[in-house]
């Protein structure tokens, strides 16, 4: 049975043309069905993509800090505390960017030239990695990979650990199924003699995926998945284990 395929993705024709033949090869030289050939390469064809999906920094860089001059600048404390430098970090979220001002320790309380105090400041280097440490956390680091693992979960009850549980996948985000049946006949009925044919959908649509993956990642994930099911049926006829 020949497998209908489509991507919605920078794949060549030719690529395409390449990962059906394999399915093809797989039914034919492993006796076995269309639907587990194409289970076993669509969990190939997912584990290729996460494999090159890159993970974010679970920190904003230091480079996004800075000092921020809207007032006040400082906020001193009494005797016993510590006086407050206000800091900017730059954020993203919800496709736009933004500043988020926090207050970190910014330097300490000395003795003045007059007497009383006066505050020595910190270095802006030091300011940076106290907002950095205590603000700049990124919290769906690692979302990006995680919702390829989804698929893994969802569909294939395949575990797949995830770093970051903070990192939720939202409803809408990522969707997909597995639908197993047979032909129907023009009579209505249900052929029992024909393959049972096995559809399974695909849909990521968490907004920065694509930003997240080199250029080409598609085109190369599938021929991964093509040559990895090459391999297995080249592997599986030399040790015999396929066939009767």
């Amino acid at each position: 049975m020949p497998a209908a395929i489509a991507f919605e993705c920078e794949v060549s024709e030719r690529g395409i043309a390449d990962f059906i033949k394999a399915l093809s090869r797989y039914q034919r030289e492993t006796q076995r069905d269309m639907r587990s050939a194409l289970r076993s390469v669509t969990i190939d064809l997912i584990r290729s993509l996460r494999a090159r999906t890159r993970r974010s920094r679970k920190f904003i860089d230091r480079m996004e800090i800075s000092k921020s001059y809207l007032p006040p600048k400082w906020i001193k404390r009494g005797h016993s505390g510590r006086p407050l430098r206000r800091m900017q970090l730059m954020r993203w979220g919800n496709g736009t960017n933004w500043l988020d001002h926090r207050y970190v320790y910014g330097g300490e309380y000395v003795r003045g030239p007059k007497g009383g105090q006066r505050v020595r400041p910190f270095s802006e280097a030091q300011m940076r990695r106290e907002a950095q440490r205590n603000y700049g956390q990124i919290r769906n680091w690692g979302l990006a990979k995680k919702s390829w693992g989804w698929f893994m979960k969802s569909l294939f009850h395949a575990s797949m650990q995830d770093e970051n549980p903070k990192a939720l996948i939202k409803p809408g985000m990522v969707d997909g199924g597995i639908q197993e049946f047979r032909e129907v006949l023009p009579d209505g009925t249900v052929d029992r003699m024909a393959p049972v044919r096995c559809d399974i959908d695909i849909v990521n649509r968490l907004e920065y995926i694509r930003k997240a993956m080199p250029p080409g990642v598609f085109a190369i994930a599938v021929q991964k998945a093509t040559n990895l099911i090459n391999h297995k049926i080249n592997a599986g006829l030399k040790s015999r284990r396929f066939g009767t």
